[in-house]
């Protein structure tokens, strides 16, 4: 049921004053952060680089904007223009959001996994659809593994296996669909978030394709649909579930048990359970004491299985490894996490939310603030939604907010289905208080601006963020001979650049810092005048940045 969430019929009061003074609040924490030096380069630099233009751009459109919304001639195009849209059926926008995270995949990214999440994705896809929980590293080469894979490798050097630190699912879902994987869970995602808000706003006919358009014009939802991230499978299974939960019926409450194993599964263990315990509480609340405590019950017994994942791996294979395993190394690194907590994660924290603001549609946010309260006051779905996405960022903050590469804020993904349906069930209030010509144009406002501006300024800005980076390794993996040696010391994120295909195909590429020179020699002499060392020069004239400092 919709919340009666506004009282104002003044829509900047209503909508855009908690919006500014959040945004402002958020700005002044993370200000210390960014100026006495704590920040992180990359935090920093999508800040200054990437949301801040975007932010002051918005402004400038919006200005503009009102005066031309408040004409009669617009009024009634914006008008007609709403009427064109509500009529679109939900799955012709789901199919837009699959083809732009198809196009994203070859335009944007070029095919490209940037950040070494999206590499052992699909090496780990590799490795999978190969039939092998870990791929076997050739003899010649065991002694060399972390040269070989120096970043988030789980290596068993004795045995000579290695597999990513990640958890399979999504890994899975790379292997058997490749480019199509991202694009078909970000559009599974618009159709189940569409349909739940028909079931759950069953009086207001418009709400699917309200909420179905508000997830459409999410640039983060868009370009990380061309991405091989874990987060748009996390966003559909997450939907995937809730749909199955709030049905009554046995059958659809059983359904959804294996949907929360896999979603458990998917890279790291504990997001789904962040989605799905304040839905549990409520049902348990409601009387729904039975479904919740089953669906309780699986989720913490795939919690500790998942999370044991790696030590089931080397039992399964008869191998020993070389420390802590499954769920105790899980706990001791969030411990770690936890134990280093201090302002600058708030700080951080603050960053992070200013950036999964600017990169949805403009009204979003806004709506959640305003609906946010009625909706934690009346209880049931609609509470337990507010309460996942609090629950998600207060767990990020304390365990680990910094994403590193990311489009929008990756870790807060998993909500963005919760964030649309809060935001459809705004609209009727919003309608209520500021009357419906005011309100259809505003919401038409944010698609376009959506559309026209954030949007195009996304895929620039994502562009030619990774082209440097494609470029680099792409004149790595060109080169004739068959191994290769990079520096990347005075390069941001040059460690990036030593990836190599599971099975070691060649060229293959190795770390100079995690080689000794016996062990060079040992290389040349194994590869006479068919090694090639890079130079970080060579590297910075195809557009890589200069090490401003270290992650």
């Amino acid at each position: 049921m919709a919340t009666k969430a506004i009282d104002d019929r003044n829509l900047v009061v209503a909508v855009s004053r908690p919006t500014i003074a959040v945004l402002l609040a958020l700005s002044l924490i993370a200000l210390p952060y960014l100026s006495f030096g704590n920040a992180s380069f990359i935090a920093s630099y999508f800040f200054l680089k990437q949301d801040l233009p975007v932010v002051i751009a918005l402004a400038v459109c919006t200005i503009l904007m009102r005066p031309m919304l408040a004409s009669p001639a617009a009024n009634s195009r914006v008008g007609a223009a709403m009427d064109v849209l509500e009529r679109v059926p939900v799955w012709a926008i789901a199919g837009f959001v699959f083809a732009a995270g198809l196009l994203a995949v070859w335009l944007v990214f070029g095919s490209y996994p940037l950040s070494m999440d999206e590499f052992w994705a699909r090496a780990d896809g590799v490795i999978i659809t190969s039939g092998h929980a870990m791929a076997a590293i050739p003899l010649e080469w065991r002694g060399y593994a972390h040269a070989l894979q120096p970043i988030f490798a789980r290596v068993v050097p004795g045995q000579g296996l290695w597999a990513s630190t990640y958890l399979p699912v999504n890994a899975a879902l790379q292997g058997l669909l490749g480019p199509l994987a991202s694009p078909l869970m970000a559009a599974i995602s618009v159709l189940i978030a569409a349909d739940l808000a028909r079931r759950l706003l069953p009086e207001h006919p418009t709400a699917p394709v309200i909420c179905a358009l508000l997830m459409a014009s999410s640039s983060q939802l868009l370009i990380t649909a061309g991405t091989p991230y874990a987060m748009t499978a996390h966003l559909a299974f997450n939907l995937a579930w809730l749909w199955l939960f709030v049905h009554s019926s046995r059958v659809a409450n059983l359904a959804a048990l294996p949907v929360a194993v896999l979603a458990i599964g998917l890279h790291q263990a504990a997001f789904f359970p962040m989605f799905a315990v304040p839905f549990l509480f409520e049902a348990f609340l409601s009387g729904r004491r039975g479904a919740a405590c089953l669906q309780g019950a699986v989720i913490v017994a795939a919690f500790l299985c998942w999370s044991a994942y790696d030590a089931v791996v080397f039992w399964w294979l008869h191998v020993t490894p070389g420390g802590a395993t499954g769920t105790a190394r899980m706990m001791d690194r969030a411990l770690a996490f936890i134990s280093a907590f201090g302002f600058s994660k708030i700080a951080l924290m603050a960053l992070n939310l200013i950036r999964w603001t600017v990169w949805q549609n403009l009204l979003a946010v806004p709506l959640l603030l305003v609906t946010a309260w009625p909706a934690i006051r009346n209880g049931g779905v609609w509470r337990a939604m507010v309460a996942g996405i609090a629950l998600t960022i207060l767990v990020v903050t304390a365990v680990m907010g910094f994403q590193g590469h990311g489009w929008g804020y990756r870790y807060a993904f998993q909500v963005l289905g919760s964030l649309a349906l809060i935001a459809a069930d705004g609209v009727p209030s919003l309608v209520s208080a500021l009357g419906e010509r005011r309100a259809r144009r505003w919401l038409m406002a944010g698609c376009a601006l959506a559309l026209l501006v954030q949007i195009p300024l996304r895929l620039v800005q994502t562009e030619r963020f990774v082209r440097p980076f494609a470029a680099g390794a792409a004149y790595v993996r060109s080169r004739p001979e068959p191994i290769v040696i990079v520096h990347g010391d005075s390069l941001w994120y040059g460690d990036d650049l030593v990836r190599n295909d599971p099975y070691l195909a060649r060229p293959i590429v190795l770390r100079r810092n995690s080689l000794t020179p016996a062990a060079i020699e040992q290389i040349e002499r194994a590869f006479p005048g068919r090694v090639r060392e890079l130079s970080d020069a060579e590297l910075l004239g195809l557009g890589m940045t200069p090490m401003a400092r270290r992650r």
